[in-house]
């Protein structure tokens, strides 16, 4: 991989479909993110959702920690909008804080191995960093570049302080 970039986003708010868990359960092959991914796009989650800012990008946004990397969170999958009054059955508002991020891209291949490789790399960046996660809500992004599963290319945002 190459070496992450720095960069400031705004606060972002999404509307999508929500899951609690912890990376222990998600690594024992029983994990519920793959499950939520598979829900996403059976049920059609972006076609529900109002008012989309840039239907072309889906974020897989992690937030809500209890304890770091270490504890629950919450895991929501969903698409930017303005209109937050309009909430679906069974969605969720997030909002992405306004922050300074690492961003991590993925190397190019099928999306359910390049994202966990990226997932692993960016753990040990950080233990080995000065660099000190914020924990206030990280986030994949899949633009037009993971349109093919098996051939995908990922943005991943740490929130740092």
């Amino acid at each position: 991989m190459n070496p992450p970039k720095i960069v400031k986003k705004d606060e972002i708010k999404i509307i999508g479909i929500e899951a609690r868990t912890t990376n222990e359960y998600e690594s024992t092959g029983e994990g519920k993110i793959p499950r939520l991914w598979e829900r996403y796009f059976v049920e059609q989650i972006p076609n529900k959702i109002p008012a989309q800012i840039n239907p072309d990008v889906t974020f897989g946004l992690y937030t809500d920690y209890e304890n770091g990397a270490l504890g629950l969170y919450s895991i929501v999958i969903g698409i930017e909008s303005n209109d937050l009054e309009k909430l679906p059955d069974g969605m969720v508002v997030k909002v992405i804080p306004a922050a300074t991020y690492m961003v991590f891209t993925t190397e190019k291949g099928p999306i359910s191995e390049v994202v966990p490789q990226a997932w692993a790399y960016i753990w040990k960046w950080f233990e080995s960093s000065n660099v000190k996660r914020a924990f206030s809500g990280d986030f994949e992004w899949y633009d037009a570049r993971s349109c093919n599963p098996n051939w995908a290319e990922v943005d991943i945002y740490i929130a740092v302080m």
